[in-house]
């Protein structure tokens, strides 16, 4: 039959690697009612908690592969929610971590962290946290002006970067600024290889990616 596996968008952001499952049948989907008797895979950056019900619903065999630190914030971001915290996730709206994130919540709001006007506090109880794959300092610098803005009576700021993703950027940034060039290999599409990019580029004006 065609595809021995579904998936909702790419498992994870490399081409390499996709076009191998591919190769052995993994069936790559863009929503819930393309998806035949399965089994299906959770993408890493993980998937409404929604889509998933409906296709439970459906008798789908499920395999999660939700990335360990996203499923930690998924579950971060439900517990806020249920504390009565207006959540704010700091992070690109159209990424696929953030689409399935905003779903463990039902006061929710993204922000870009680029964008550097901030709309009134919704809420005298809000909580703060980041798409995992942020460079820290972006994080950091976000999350202060959120914080120090007017209106809420109280802001919980929830360190939500992945460790791993972190620790790269460090040593690409210190290995950046001791070489005459840098190359960043990884997949267009990957919020993790574009925030080395960006992070070594800022100790290497001579720093490129490749996929």
């Amino acid at each position: 039959r065609e595809g021995i596996l579904f998936s909702i968008g790419d498992i994870v952001h490399n081409p390499v690697v996709m076009a191998d499952l591919v190769a052995q049948g993994l069936r790559v989907v863009e929503a819930p009612d393309e998806v035949g008797a399965g089994p299906f895979i959770i993408r890493s950056h993980g998937l409404s908690p929604m889509i998933v019900a409906r296709l439970r619903d459906r008798g789908v065999q499920i395999h999660d592969a939700t990335c360990p630190f996203v499923r930690k914030l998924q579950r971060l971001v439900e517990r806020l929610d249920n504390d009565g915290y207006f959540v704010i996730i700091i992070g690109n709206a159209q990424h696929p971590e953030v689409r399935a994130l905003v779903d463990f919540a039902r006061s929710v709001r993204v922000q870009d962290p680029h964008e550097r006007r901030l709309p009134a506090a919704e809420s005298r109880r809000v909580a703060v946290v980041g798409q995992t794959t942020l460079s820290f300092d972006e994080y950091v610098r976000c999350a202060r002006a959120v914080a120090d803005r007017r209106g809420a009576g109280e802001v919980r700021v929830m360190d939500t970067i992945c460790t791993v993703t972190g620790h790269r950027q460090e040593e690409g940034f210190r290995l950046s600024r001791s070489t005459d060039c840098m190359l960043v290999l990884g997949g267009r599409k990957s919020s993790n290889t574009r925030k080395l990019y960006e992070v070594c580029r800022m100790g290497n004006r001579r720093t490129f990616q490749v996929e």
